[in-house]
Parts: C-alpha cells; sequence; structure tokens
C-alpha cells in the first residue's frame, strides 16, 4: 500500500505586520485578520492564474 505525501501548505510570513496587529490583538480577531490576509493572498493567486494563457500565447509568438 502507497503512503501519499502532501505537501505542506504554503507557509505564511506576518513579521512585516505593525506591532498592534502582531501583539495587541485577542485570538478570535488574529484568525479573522489572518483569513482575510488568506483570502487576499488567493485572490491574487486567482488573479495571476488567469494571466498564464495570456503568457504562453506571447511566448508562441515569440516562437515565431
Amino acid at each position: 500500500m502507497k503512503e501519499e505525501v502532501q505537501a505542506p501548505g504554503p507557509v505564511y510570513n506576518f513579521s512585516e505586520l505593525s506591532r498592534s496587529l502582531r501583539n495587541n490583538i485577542r485570538p478570535a480577531e488574529r484568525e479573522k485578520v489572518e483569513a482575510d490576509f488568506k483570502q487576499e493572498i488567493g485572490n491574487l493567486i486567482s488573479e495571476i492564474d488567469r494571466f498564464i494563457p495570456n503568457l504562453k500565447a506571447l511566448d508562441y509568438y515569440d516562437a515565431l
């Protein structure tokens, strides 16, 4: 039986957040802020993924 090895998820570095967000925040608020950042990151990744077909078209055009 093969064991599936899953790649670890993304690691987020929140060290650049303001000190007030890092230290003076309740756990529930921290989770909400973290969820908001993760959602924004997901939105940006989706936006980048939409450009991939266009980049492939540019590569094809350059090859001509």
